[in-house]
């Protein structure tokens, strides 16, 4: 008598392709500083947001500006980087 096939074994005698893993993205803030204003404090901030890769180092998607003169509901975004 045989042993029975594990289900993983049998999906892929299919010639299906294996599952990979699906990348984890966080919602993050950034801060982008413009030194080209020509009025004083000669310099402008904005902020922006969009998702991060794992190691929070580069943005991965589209990113958006902020609108600063409104509300911005910070719960959305991940506290705090892990280093």
């Amino acid at each position: 008598m045989e042993a029975p096939i594990p289900a993983a074994t049998a999906a892929n005698n299919h010639n299906e392709p294996a599952v990979e893993d699906t990348l984890s993205v966080t919602r993050r803030l950034g801060v982008v500083m413009n030194g080209n204003e020509p009025l004083y404090p000669y310099f402008k901030a904005d902020l922006i947001t969009g998702e991060a890769n794992d190691e929070a180092t580069e943005f991965v998607s589209l990113i958006s500006k902020l609108d600063l003169t409104k509300y911005i509901d910070f719960y959305q975004f991940k506290e705090k980087i892990e280093s």
